[in-house]
């Protein structure tokens, strides 16, 4: 790090005196005393007793902040930047050393202050990585006090953790991103999230760059330099993770105010972006109205500030200073579509939720990651019910608890509550487990205690706990408190303990009346083996009454269970999750085939669920291909755009169990079977097509020409590509993404040639579907040619990973994608955050066979240690692959055995 220049130091010293004003324990002296030894000419210090070693994970609990004042000198423009810091400390036991967070910072100035009078504390030599200790130079007795530092730091390029900068264009910006354990990146201080209290903030930045944070701004000042600084209201108690900063030229877009307590509005765009941000705009107080309605409280911050970062990896639910990816929020009036709106609203409706359930109250320790990331997404999807109930709700939502579920089905799964150890844990805990299980869990909650009761509990635990921290117990009780004391034990078996109930179910008619009999056990994958695991499953199955049907539940809570059923007569069809429960469905003997005979009987949701189960039982080795495949026919054959989408992701599914050898004729099968019906599929959306019917057709000609290859339809969306290629003014056409991968996958040379001269004049979403179809070309040669493209840094890396991803999307181009990014590795991760190294790994899971197992292995193996979880993540790819491997094993001659290959 560069020191500042004297006068500088002197500047940033004067500046702080005058904004703290007569406060004298927060002023800072000068000059600067230096952090390894007291002040020259000072007395002789005693004899003091030897430093303690470093903290491992949590800080002492004897000396916690109570207030911090915080000034940061910011250039966007710069690599470095000044701040100073005074911490109000309540000290609670006789203390001779302090412990805090600083990371990378070049710490100046360390006092200790009591009663007005300053005294320099010293580093302790035992500080160790993130860990700062200070020798307070006495024992100090338990009281109040302000810790005071002068540092500098730095603002990194390239990363997108603590403060980080972006260049667009001519002009740069600063942005900050502390979550989880980042702030001390930026500023020392104590951070971890039970240490909630008020922040004031001050910015200094140049002329021309304007400076944001939590606070409303209530004053500006040009200094002496020219400079500006903006002093900033004091927050509300927040954790240092949910501090926030952001600097640079924004063009201001005023959205008004929202809610109940008229709360004024805005979005900061990249400067010449206003435009694009009307439908954000658009959405805030809608969404904002629909949370106060369920909290039955206002908006809990006195600003809503929605910051664009131009690349990001999603959203943080800073209060006052929200920020996302440009993608989330901005896009040109002609192309904010439906799907632009529905990730807008779901995306933003999780971070303002946030508002209330994390930054209202908010976690007391990470091992509840799950209790803020959880309840935003479950609260997102509710959010996106009320304002627009034409929306597939229950296709979003069966997709959501899947994605839990793939996640939760490994062998090492961890649970919602989790043992943080390491800082590692700490970031590993941001998963599918996190978010999408425990969104799945709560839906299955509110369903068995009812939507009212756990509405109150929800309300009655953000009032225990106003302003404060909380913990998993505390939202447990509340619930129970709120409905009956049995749901606290319930809830805890889905909490603490990891993995997926499978419930087996069958019928009895041999008695008086006919019976589900269910049973149950975790679902592992192939081959793997636990111990006996039992969760508290309340069942819901559906039967046949009359023309319609009737549901049966019971509680499942040990190995077996028996449901009397309605009626006398054996059912002639059942179904075995009637409630969206958080488990698969396994059907005894031949109860599938008579349910796909009726399925179209059955509510939407449960439809796409009996299809999720046997996806979900095809991964874990435990559902006949030929099943699956029926299952498949059946859903076709309704002429519902749901289940054609369902019918066309269970075909999809069987892909992967193919032998490479036999997925020519897999491909022949696909195209014998959904070939008409791809032919017949308009290539862009029909007037008043609905959500599900576009992404049923989106679907089917993916299937029918990307993954199987069809030339009719290859060579009919080639023509539609041409026409657009060939017209430089001409508009792009609607699923244009699409229309361009499907010609690329049976393209040539000219056609790479073409669409690579238009990416490099495109706008920046018809650039990335340039590029993304760039990776669908099947020729080696043009494989080749796309890595050349991402070798030549033409194009922006993170737009031009897009053919990467495209790759992926077959076993030949996932192999080709995989041998690149090992060959390219060091260059790659050169130009990339640490953090990207783990998604880089994951790309590796689309592999299926032991050649590249053990090239995976070989490579990555003496790298784990440059990816944040590096370790925990190689063993979850390997664990895929070894999954993919056993599955083809297993499954593959079934497949075979039904597309005629053998």
């Amino acid at each position: 790090m560069r020191r500042p220049p004297a006068a500088l130091a002197a500047t940033l010293t004067a500046a702080l005196l005058a904004s703290c004003g007569a406060d004298p324990q927060r002023a800072l002296p000068r000059p600067p005393a230096p952090l390894e030894a007291p002040v020259a000419g000072a007395p002789a210090a005693p004899t003091r007793p030897a430093p303690p070693p470093a903290p491992t994970l949590e800080l002492p609990t004897t000396i916690a902040p109570t207030a911090y004042a915080l000034r940061l000198e910011l250039d966007a423009a710069a690599e470095t930047y000044q701040g100073a810091i005074a911490i109000d400390v309540a000290i609670t036991a006789p203390s001779d050393f302090v412990w805090l967070h600083a990371q990378g910072l070049e710490l100046r100035v360390a006092e200790l202050v009591e009663g007005g009078r300053a005294t320099p504390i010293t580093r302790v030599p035992t500080s160790a990585g993130d860990y700062v200790g200070f020798d307070l130079g006495r024992t100090v007795a338990p009281g109040a006090y302000v810790l005071r530092f002068e540092f500098g730091g730095g603002a990194s390029a390239r990363d997108y953790d603590g403060l980080f900068r972006q260049q667009v264009g001519d002009h740069w910006y600063l942005f900050s991103q502390f979550e989880a354990i980042s702030a001390r990146q930026a500023f020392p201080c104590f951070d971890e999230p039970r240490h909630k209290v008020p922040w004031k903030v001050t910015l200094v930045s140049p002329a021309g760059q304007r400076a944001f944070g939590n606070g409303a701004q209530v004053a500006e000042r040009t200094l002496a330099d020219g400079r500006v600084e903006v002093e900033l209201a004091e927050t509300p108690p927040i954790p240092s993770y949910l501090v926030a900063v952001a600097v640079g030229p924004f063009d201001v877009v005023d959205g008004g105010v929202v809610g109940q307590n008229r709360v004024p509005s805005r979005v900061l765009t990249p400067a010449g972006r206003a435009a694009d941000a009307a439908t954000a705009v658009a959405a805030m107080p809608r969404i904002v109205e629909a949370l106060e309605r369920y909290f039955d409280m206002p908006l809990p911050f006195d600003k809503l500030d929605s910051v664009v970062i131009p690349r990001f990896f999603g959203a943080m639910e800073n209060p006052g200073l929200i920020t996302y990816a440009e993608g989330i929020l901005l896009a040109p009036p002609d192309q904010a579509d439906e799907p632009f709106r529905r990730g807008l609203i779901s995306i933003a409706g999780h971070e303002l939720a946030h508002q209330w359930f994390g930054n209202y109250v908010t976690l007391a320790w990470w091992d509840d990651i799950w209790l803020n990331e959880s309840f935003a997404t479950w609260m997102a999807e509710k959010v996106a019910v009320e304002l627009e109930p034409t929306w597939d709700a229950a296709a979003s939502a069966v997709e959501q608890t899947s994605r839990a579920m793939a996640a939760d089905a490994r062998l090492d799964a961890r649970p919602l509550h989790r043992e943080i150890a390491s800082a590692d844990d700490i970031g590993g805990g941001f998963d599918a487990i996190s978010y999408a299980k425990g969104g799945a869990v709560l839906t299955m909650f509110e369903r068995w205690i009812g939507p009212d009761a756990f509405r109150d509990g929800v309300r009655a635990y953000m009032k225990a706990h106003a302003r404060g921290s909380a913990t998993s117990a505390d939202f447990v009780a509340a619930l129970a408190a709120a409905s009956s004391p049995e749901v606290a034990a319930r809830f805890h078996a889905y909490l603490e303990q990891p993995g997926v109930p499978v419930v087996e179910v069958a019928l009895a008619c041999d008695g008086a009346r006919p019976a589900a009999v269910l049973s149950q056990r975790r679902l592992v994958g192939f081959g793997e083996t636990v111990p006996d695991e039992m969760w508290p499953v309340r069942a819901c199955v559906r039967t046949p009454s009359g023309k319609g049907s009737s549901v049966t539940c019971g509680e499942l809570s040990g190995p077996t269970a028996r449901l009397e059923l309605p009626g006398k007569a054996c059912p002639g069809w059942i179904a075995g999750n009637a409630e969206g429960g958080y488990y698969r469905v396994r059907y005894a003997d031949g109860l599938l085939a008579g349910l796909g005979k009726h399925v179209a009987r059955l509510p939407l949701a449960e439809r796409l669920a009996v299809a999720a189960d046997v996806r979900g039982l095809l991964r874990a080795g435990q559902a006949d291909a030929d099943d699956a495949l029926a299952l498949a026919a059946a859903l076709l054959a309704t002429g519902d755009a749901h289940d054609l989408g369902a019918g066309v992701s269970l075909i999809r599914a069987t892909e992967q169990l193919i032998a490479d050898e036999l997925l020519p004729a897999w491909r022949r099968w696909v195209s014998r079977t959904l070939g008409k019906r791809a032919a017949k599929a308009p290539l862009a959306p029909p007037r008043g097509e609905s959500p599900a019917a576009g992404e049923a057709r989106t679907e089917l000609l993916e299937l029918v020409g990307l993954v199987a290859r069809d030339a009719k339809v290859t060579a009919r969306v080639r023509k539609a590509a041409d026409a657009w290629l060939a017209d430089a003014k001409a508009a792009p056409p609607d699923d244009l993404a699409l229309i361009l991968a499907l010609a690329a996958r049976g393209g040539d040379a000219a056609l790479f040639d073409t669409m690579l001269a238009r990416a490099r004049t495109a706008e920046s979403r018809t650039r990335v579907a340039l590029l993304r179809a760039l990776g669908y070309f099947a020729d080696p040669a043009l494989i080749a040619r796309a890595h050349g493209v991402l070798s030549s840094n033409e194009f922006d890396r993170f737009e031009a990973g897009a053919i990467i991803q495209a790759q992926l999307d077959s076993p030949d181009g996932a192999r080709a994608a995989n041998a690149y990014l090992r060959t390219n590795w060091d260059t790659i991760m050169a130009g990339m955050p640490p953090m990207v190294g783990p998604f880089i790994l994951r790309f590796s899971e689309a592999l299926c066979d032991a050649g590249s197992r053990a090239d995976v292995e070989a490579f990555f193996t003496p790298r784990v240690d440059q990816m944040s979880d590096g370790a925990q993540t190689l063993a979850e790819v390997l664990a895929e692959i070894d999954g993919c491997i056993a599955r083809r094993a297993a499954l593959g001659a079934g497949v075979a055995k039904v597309i005629g290959a053998r």
